[in-house]
């Protein structure tokens, strides 16, 4: 039989921070979208929907719909597009720092160099 690890105690406490960050992510792409629907620069809140989707991939609910829509009925199809797709691109510590996450936070979050959530 296989050993999976070397140390199971360091997978573990990895996992299990895996998963919180994983919570954070999440957290911090709900709060992006309620930023969104509060936001009075409609090109600013389709930033900040594209990095609600940098974080945890888009967040197809109520909530994100109905921002999603009246930014996009504000600003048309393509300059919504447009600005989307610049904070989708956004990794996540460029993502975070968008919503105004401080920089000691920022720094203890793992896997911030890869790719969005969106490109994975």
């Amino acid at each position: 039989m296989a050993r999976l690890s070397s140390s199971p105690s360091r997978d573990g406490r990895r996992a299990a921070a895996s998963a919180a960050w994983g919570g954070v992510y999440y957290e911090s792409a709900r709060a992006a979208v309620a930023m969104a629907g509060i936001e009075p620069d409609p090109a600013a809140a389709a930033r900040l929907l594209g990095a609600a989707s940098a974080l945890r991939g888009v967040l197809d609910d109520g909530e994100w719909r109905a921002a999603a829509d009246t930014v996009r009925s504000a600003l048309g199809d393509d300059a919504y597009d447009a600005a989307f797709a610049e904070g989708a691109r956004l990794r996540r510590d460029r993502a975070l720092r968008l919503l105004g996450v401080g920089e000691d936070v920022i720094a203890a979050a793992p896997v911030l160099a890869g790719p969005p959530v969106s490109e994975r």
